[in-house]
């Protein structure tokens, strides 16, 4: 059997506090996954106080979070470093999570690859596209690009159906 290459991508506290028990599970089976950490660095204290607490060494860190940064200054740097590592190492799947640049990134990347995206956290919606912002639209924009959707709840599920999304992509993972 060959291992699946999975990297998982994320750069703020919220998604490494969710995402990092997802990476310890698959670093259980190594004989099956390839597991592979990026960090963008969104929230660099903050981030690196989760990657501590769950004894997580990410594979690479862009850091590129700096003073008085736009969002599109952060896009565009996230989209070509993430660019460089998956042109580099191919993975079979990437794993975004939720609403933040870093996930819309994350996602645009691996869609320009034509790898398989899984997006944690799918499906949430404010049906506002300005309420949270940017979040609301980058979750739309992520979902578009999503491959396997891990949908926290009944609601987000229905919301994913309604959009014409197919069901057997819609997979249930949280208390609902």
């Amino acid at each position: 059997m060959n291992k699946k290459k999975i990297m998982v991508t994320f750069g703020t506290r919220p998604e490494a506090t969710k995402m990092c028990p997802v990476v310890q599970e698959l670093k259980r089976y190594p004989e099956w996954f390839e597991t592979k950490v990026v960090v963008t660095g969104q929230h660099r204290e903050q981030l690196h106080q989760s990657l501590t607490y769950f004894d997580i060494q990410p594979d690479v860190d862009l850091a590129l979070m700096k003073d008085n940064q736009t969002l599109a200054s952060f896009t565009s740097s996230a989209i070509s470093g993430l660019d460089q590592i998956v042109a580099e190492d191919r993975p079979d799947l990437i794993l975004i999570h939720g609403d933040t640049q870093t996930a819309l990134c994350g996602g645009l990347v691996a869609f320009f690859n034509k790898i398989p995206v899984g997006h944690v956290e799918a499906g949430l919606r404010s049906h506002n596209k300005y309420s949270p912002w940017p979040e609301e639209a980058n979750r739309q924009i992520v979902d578009v690009v999503t491959d396997l959707f891990f949908v926290p709840t009944l609601i987000g599920k229905d919301n994913l159906l309604r959009e014409g999304y197919c069901s057997d992509r819609a997979l249930l993972s949280g208390v609902y």
